[in-house]
């Protein structure tokens, strides 16, 4: 694979300062090949500081072998480089950093985007990207890591398949026994990962990867990329996947595209006794199912699942539609600790805060189950829910399979098996069904408070507000009435339910605990949302009532509009 013209005219260039800069060489010494007034490294050339410029696929596998930590690699675009490459483990200090030739950190006229801003379809379109491709029929990962291996960045790199991959990129073994032997100190910015258009992929980034407290600056980044065409018929497909990784993670500002849980914590049992993914941070990502997808048989399940986390940061998010296409019930977000495949009995989730996000077009709202019901597992241990928008849960999406098995459709919480220490306030849902459903044994710790939320009204069923029962096999048995009843069957005492707005309802207030307030109807302005800049008006619901904390209930407008502001991806379908 040569260079195109424009590339080798960047290497003739002053760039920027840094080591990451470089004026390479001429047109002719790039002619004869390396070795011409530099040092060769078995077929690429070497700067003098360290700066690495791949002409084929061979060549970019030798490079990563051979690049000491702090050097640059730059790829071409005009061509992929087709393989399946490994990323070495190095000693030295530094970073090795794949670069795009049209990234601004290497090019002073660039086509990629500057750092901060997400790249998307058009930006590969115009060849900023550089490309990772997987060779037809492969079966590997177009790039996985040796044990341990450490401190690689890529910044403008576009990793795909035109097949059916089980992974696209991958790293870790899946097989390590103890922390140290995990990679570490790996960032992606500015990339995109690509399934097949017509046979879908599993996997897109699977980072089993971090070894959380073992290196103070530890941390496996994903930033200002693109994530597409995860999808499987008979597997649960994810944009991105953590179940052998300690972490910290940063996930920020992509675009996240999967069937089955675009994003999934656990799912798998560590290979590492007692490991569970931690300091998670998800921020400001469009989590995003295309309706185009309906219909056609692919694997839908949930949006964001954590499965065995802790301490885990969700804000500012948009999470948008989910639907019934498998064998589970449409729950956009599922916090449920899962001993997945019985080995693993320490599963946990535990101190989750999910914050000033919007979740839209879903089915139901949050699943959250105290512990694994199959196999002995860790607890769902604190859960906080504060200042999100729950915006057409249930909606009525053509093509998707009806629901015909309890829980019944369009519940903001279910709330099975016992969770402890879970806090709900100053959200507002639109949802079409119950507020909070539990089943099985009582929620601990339960504070719900200073929310504005439809209540609904109970019409032959429990459907609504506070409600309850035993649920097997799809089917409700002992259902108890809204408020009172189902708070006293499925909450242990002390709980806290009060300063809540709940509307639309047939109920009594003496039903519930007070104050909190039920009027039939209230006026209020449905948001206004442009898909592109977020919130653009602050609805003014018509109720008089101050919460405890001195503030008016449901959702901050102005602060949620601010967190998910230019938060949706503008190619969605």
């Amino acid at each position: 694979m040569g260079l195109s013209s424009r590339t080798r005219s960047i290497a003739s260039r002053a760039l920027l300062a840094g080591a990451l800069l470089w004026v390479g060489p001429s047109e002719a010494a790039l002619a004869k090949g390396p070795g011409h007034g530099s040092t060769s490294c078995s077929g690429f050339t070497v700067s003098p500081d360290g700066t690495y410029w791949p002409a084929t696929s061979a060549a970019l596998q030798t490079a990563l072998d051979c690049a000491p930590l702090g050097s640059t690699i730059i790829l071409g675009t005009t061509a992929p480089y087709v393989g399946s490459f490994k990323l070495s483990n190095k000693s030295g200090t530094g970073w090795i950093t794949v670069v795009s030739a049209m990234a601004p950190e290497v090019n002073s006229a660039p086509d990629l985007p500057p750092a901060g801003v997400r790249v998307g379809p058009a930006d590969d379109a115009a060849g900023a990207l550089a490309r990772i491709q997987a060779p037809s029929g492969s079966t590997t990962p177009v790039l996985s890591t040796a044990t341990g291996a450490h401190h690689y960045r890529f910044i403008g790199v576009r990793f795909s398949t035109d097949h059916w991959l089980d992974t696209l990129v991958l790293l870790g073994s899946n097989s390590e026994t103890s922390t140290s032997q995990l990679p570490h100190h790996v960032a992606f910015d500015r990339c995109s990962f690509a399934g097949s258009p017509t046979d879908g992929t599993k996997h897109g980034l699977v980072a089993n990867a971090g070894q959380g407290s073992t290196f103070p600056d530890d941390q496996i980044l994903v930033e200002n990329s693109y994530f597409q065409d995860f999808k499987d018929h008979t597997h649960d497909a994810q944009a991105i996947l953590v179940w052998n990784g300690w972490g910290p993670f940063l996930i920020q500002n992509n675009y996240l595209e999967a069937s089955g849980e675009n994003v999934m914590f656990g799912g798998g049992d560590p290979t590492i006794r007692n490991l569970t993914p931690s300091n998670i941070k998800v921020y400001r990502n469009h989590v995003y199912k295309p309706l185009s997808w309906v219909g056609l048989g692919w694997s839908i399940k949930n949006l964001f699942e954590l499965k065995n986390a802790s301490d885990v940061d969700i804000a500012g998010n948009v999470f948008e539609n989910n639907w019934i296409e498998a064998d589970q019930l449409g729950w956009a977000i599922a916090f449920t600790p899962r001993n997945q495949d019985g080995r693993a009995r320490w599963s946990a989730v535990r101190n989750v805060t999910f914050q000033n996000n919007l979740v839209k077009n879903a089915r139901n709202g949050f699943d959250l189950l105290g512990t694994d019901y199959t196999h002995p597992s860790g607890p769902l241990d604190g859960v906080a829910i504060t200042n999100n928008l729950l915006l057409n849960i249930n909606p009525s999406i053509v093509g998707a399979p009806p629901l015909s098995a309890y829980p019944e459709p369009g519940q903001m919480l279910y709330l099975i098996n016992g969770p402890r220490n879970v806090t709900v306030t100053h959200n507002t849902s639109f949802q079409s069904g119950a507020i909070t459903f539990s089943n099985i044994s009582a929620t601990s710790g339960f504070v719900f408070s200073d929310n504005v939320v439809r209540h609904n009204q109970c019409l032959g069923t429990n459907n609504c507000g506070i409600a309850g029962g035993q649920i097997s096999n799809g089917q409700l048995s002992a259902p108890t009435a809204p408020g009172d009843p189902t708070l006293q069957q499925y909450f242990t005492s002390p709980y806290t339910v009060s300063g809540n707005v709940m509307f639309d309802g047939n109920i009594s207030e003496n039903q519930y605990p007070s104050p909190n307030s039920f009027p039939s109807s209230v006026t209020f302005v449905t948001p206004d949302i442009d898909l592109q800049t977020g919130l653009t008006s602050s609805p003014d619901p018509d109720y008089s009532i101050v919460t405890g904390d001195g503030t008016t209930p449901g959702v901050d407008w102005d602060t949620l509009k601010a967190a998910i502001e230019g938060v949706v991806q503008s190619h969605s379908q």
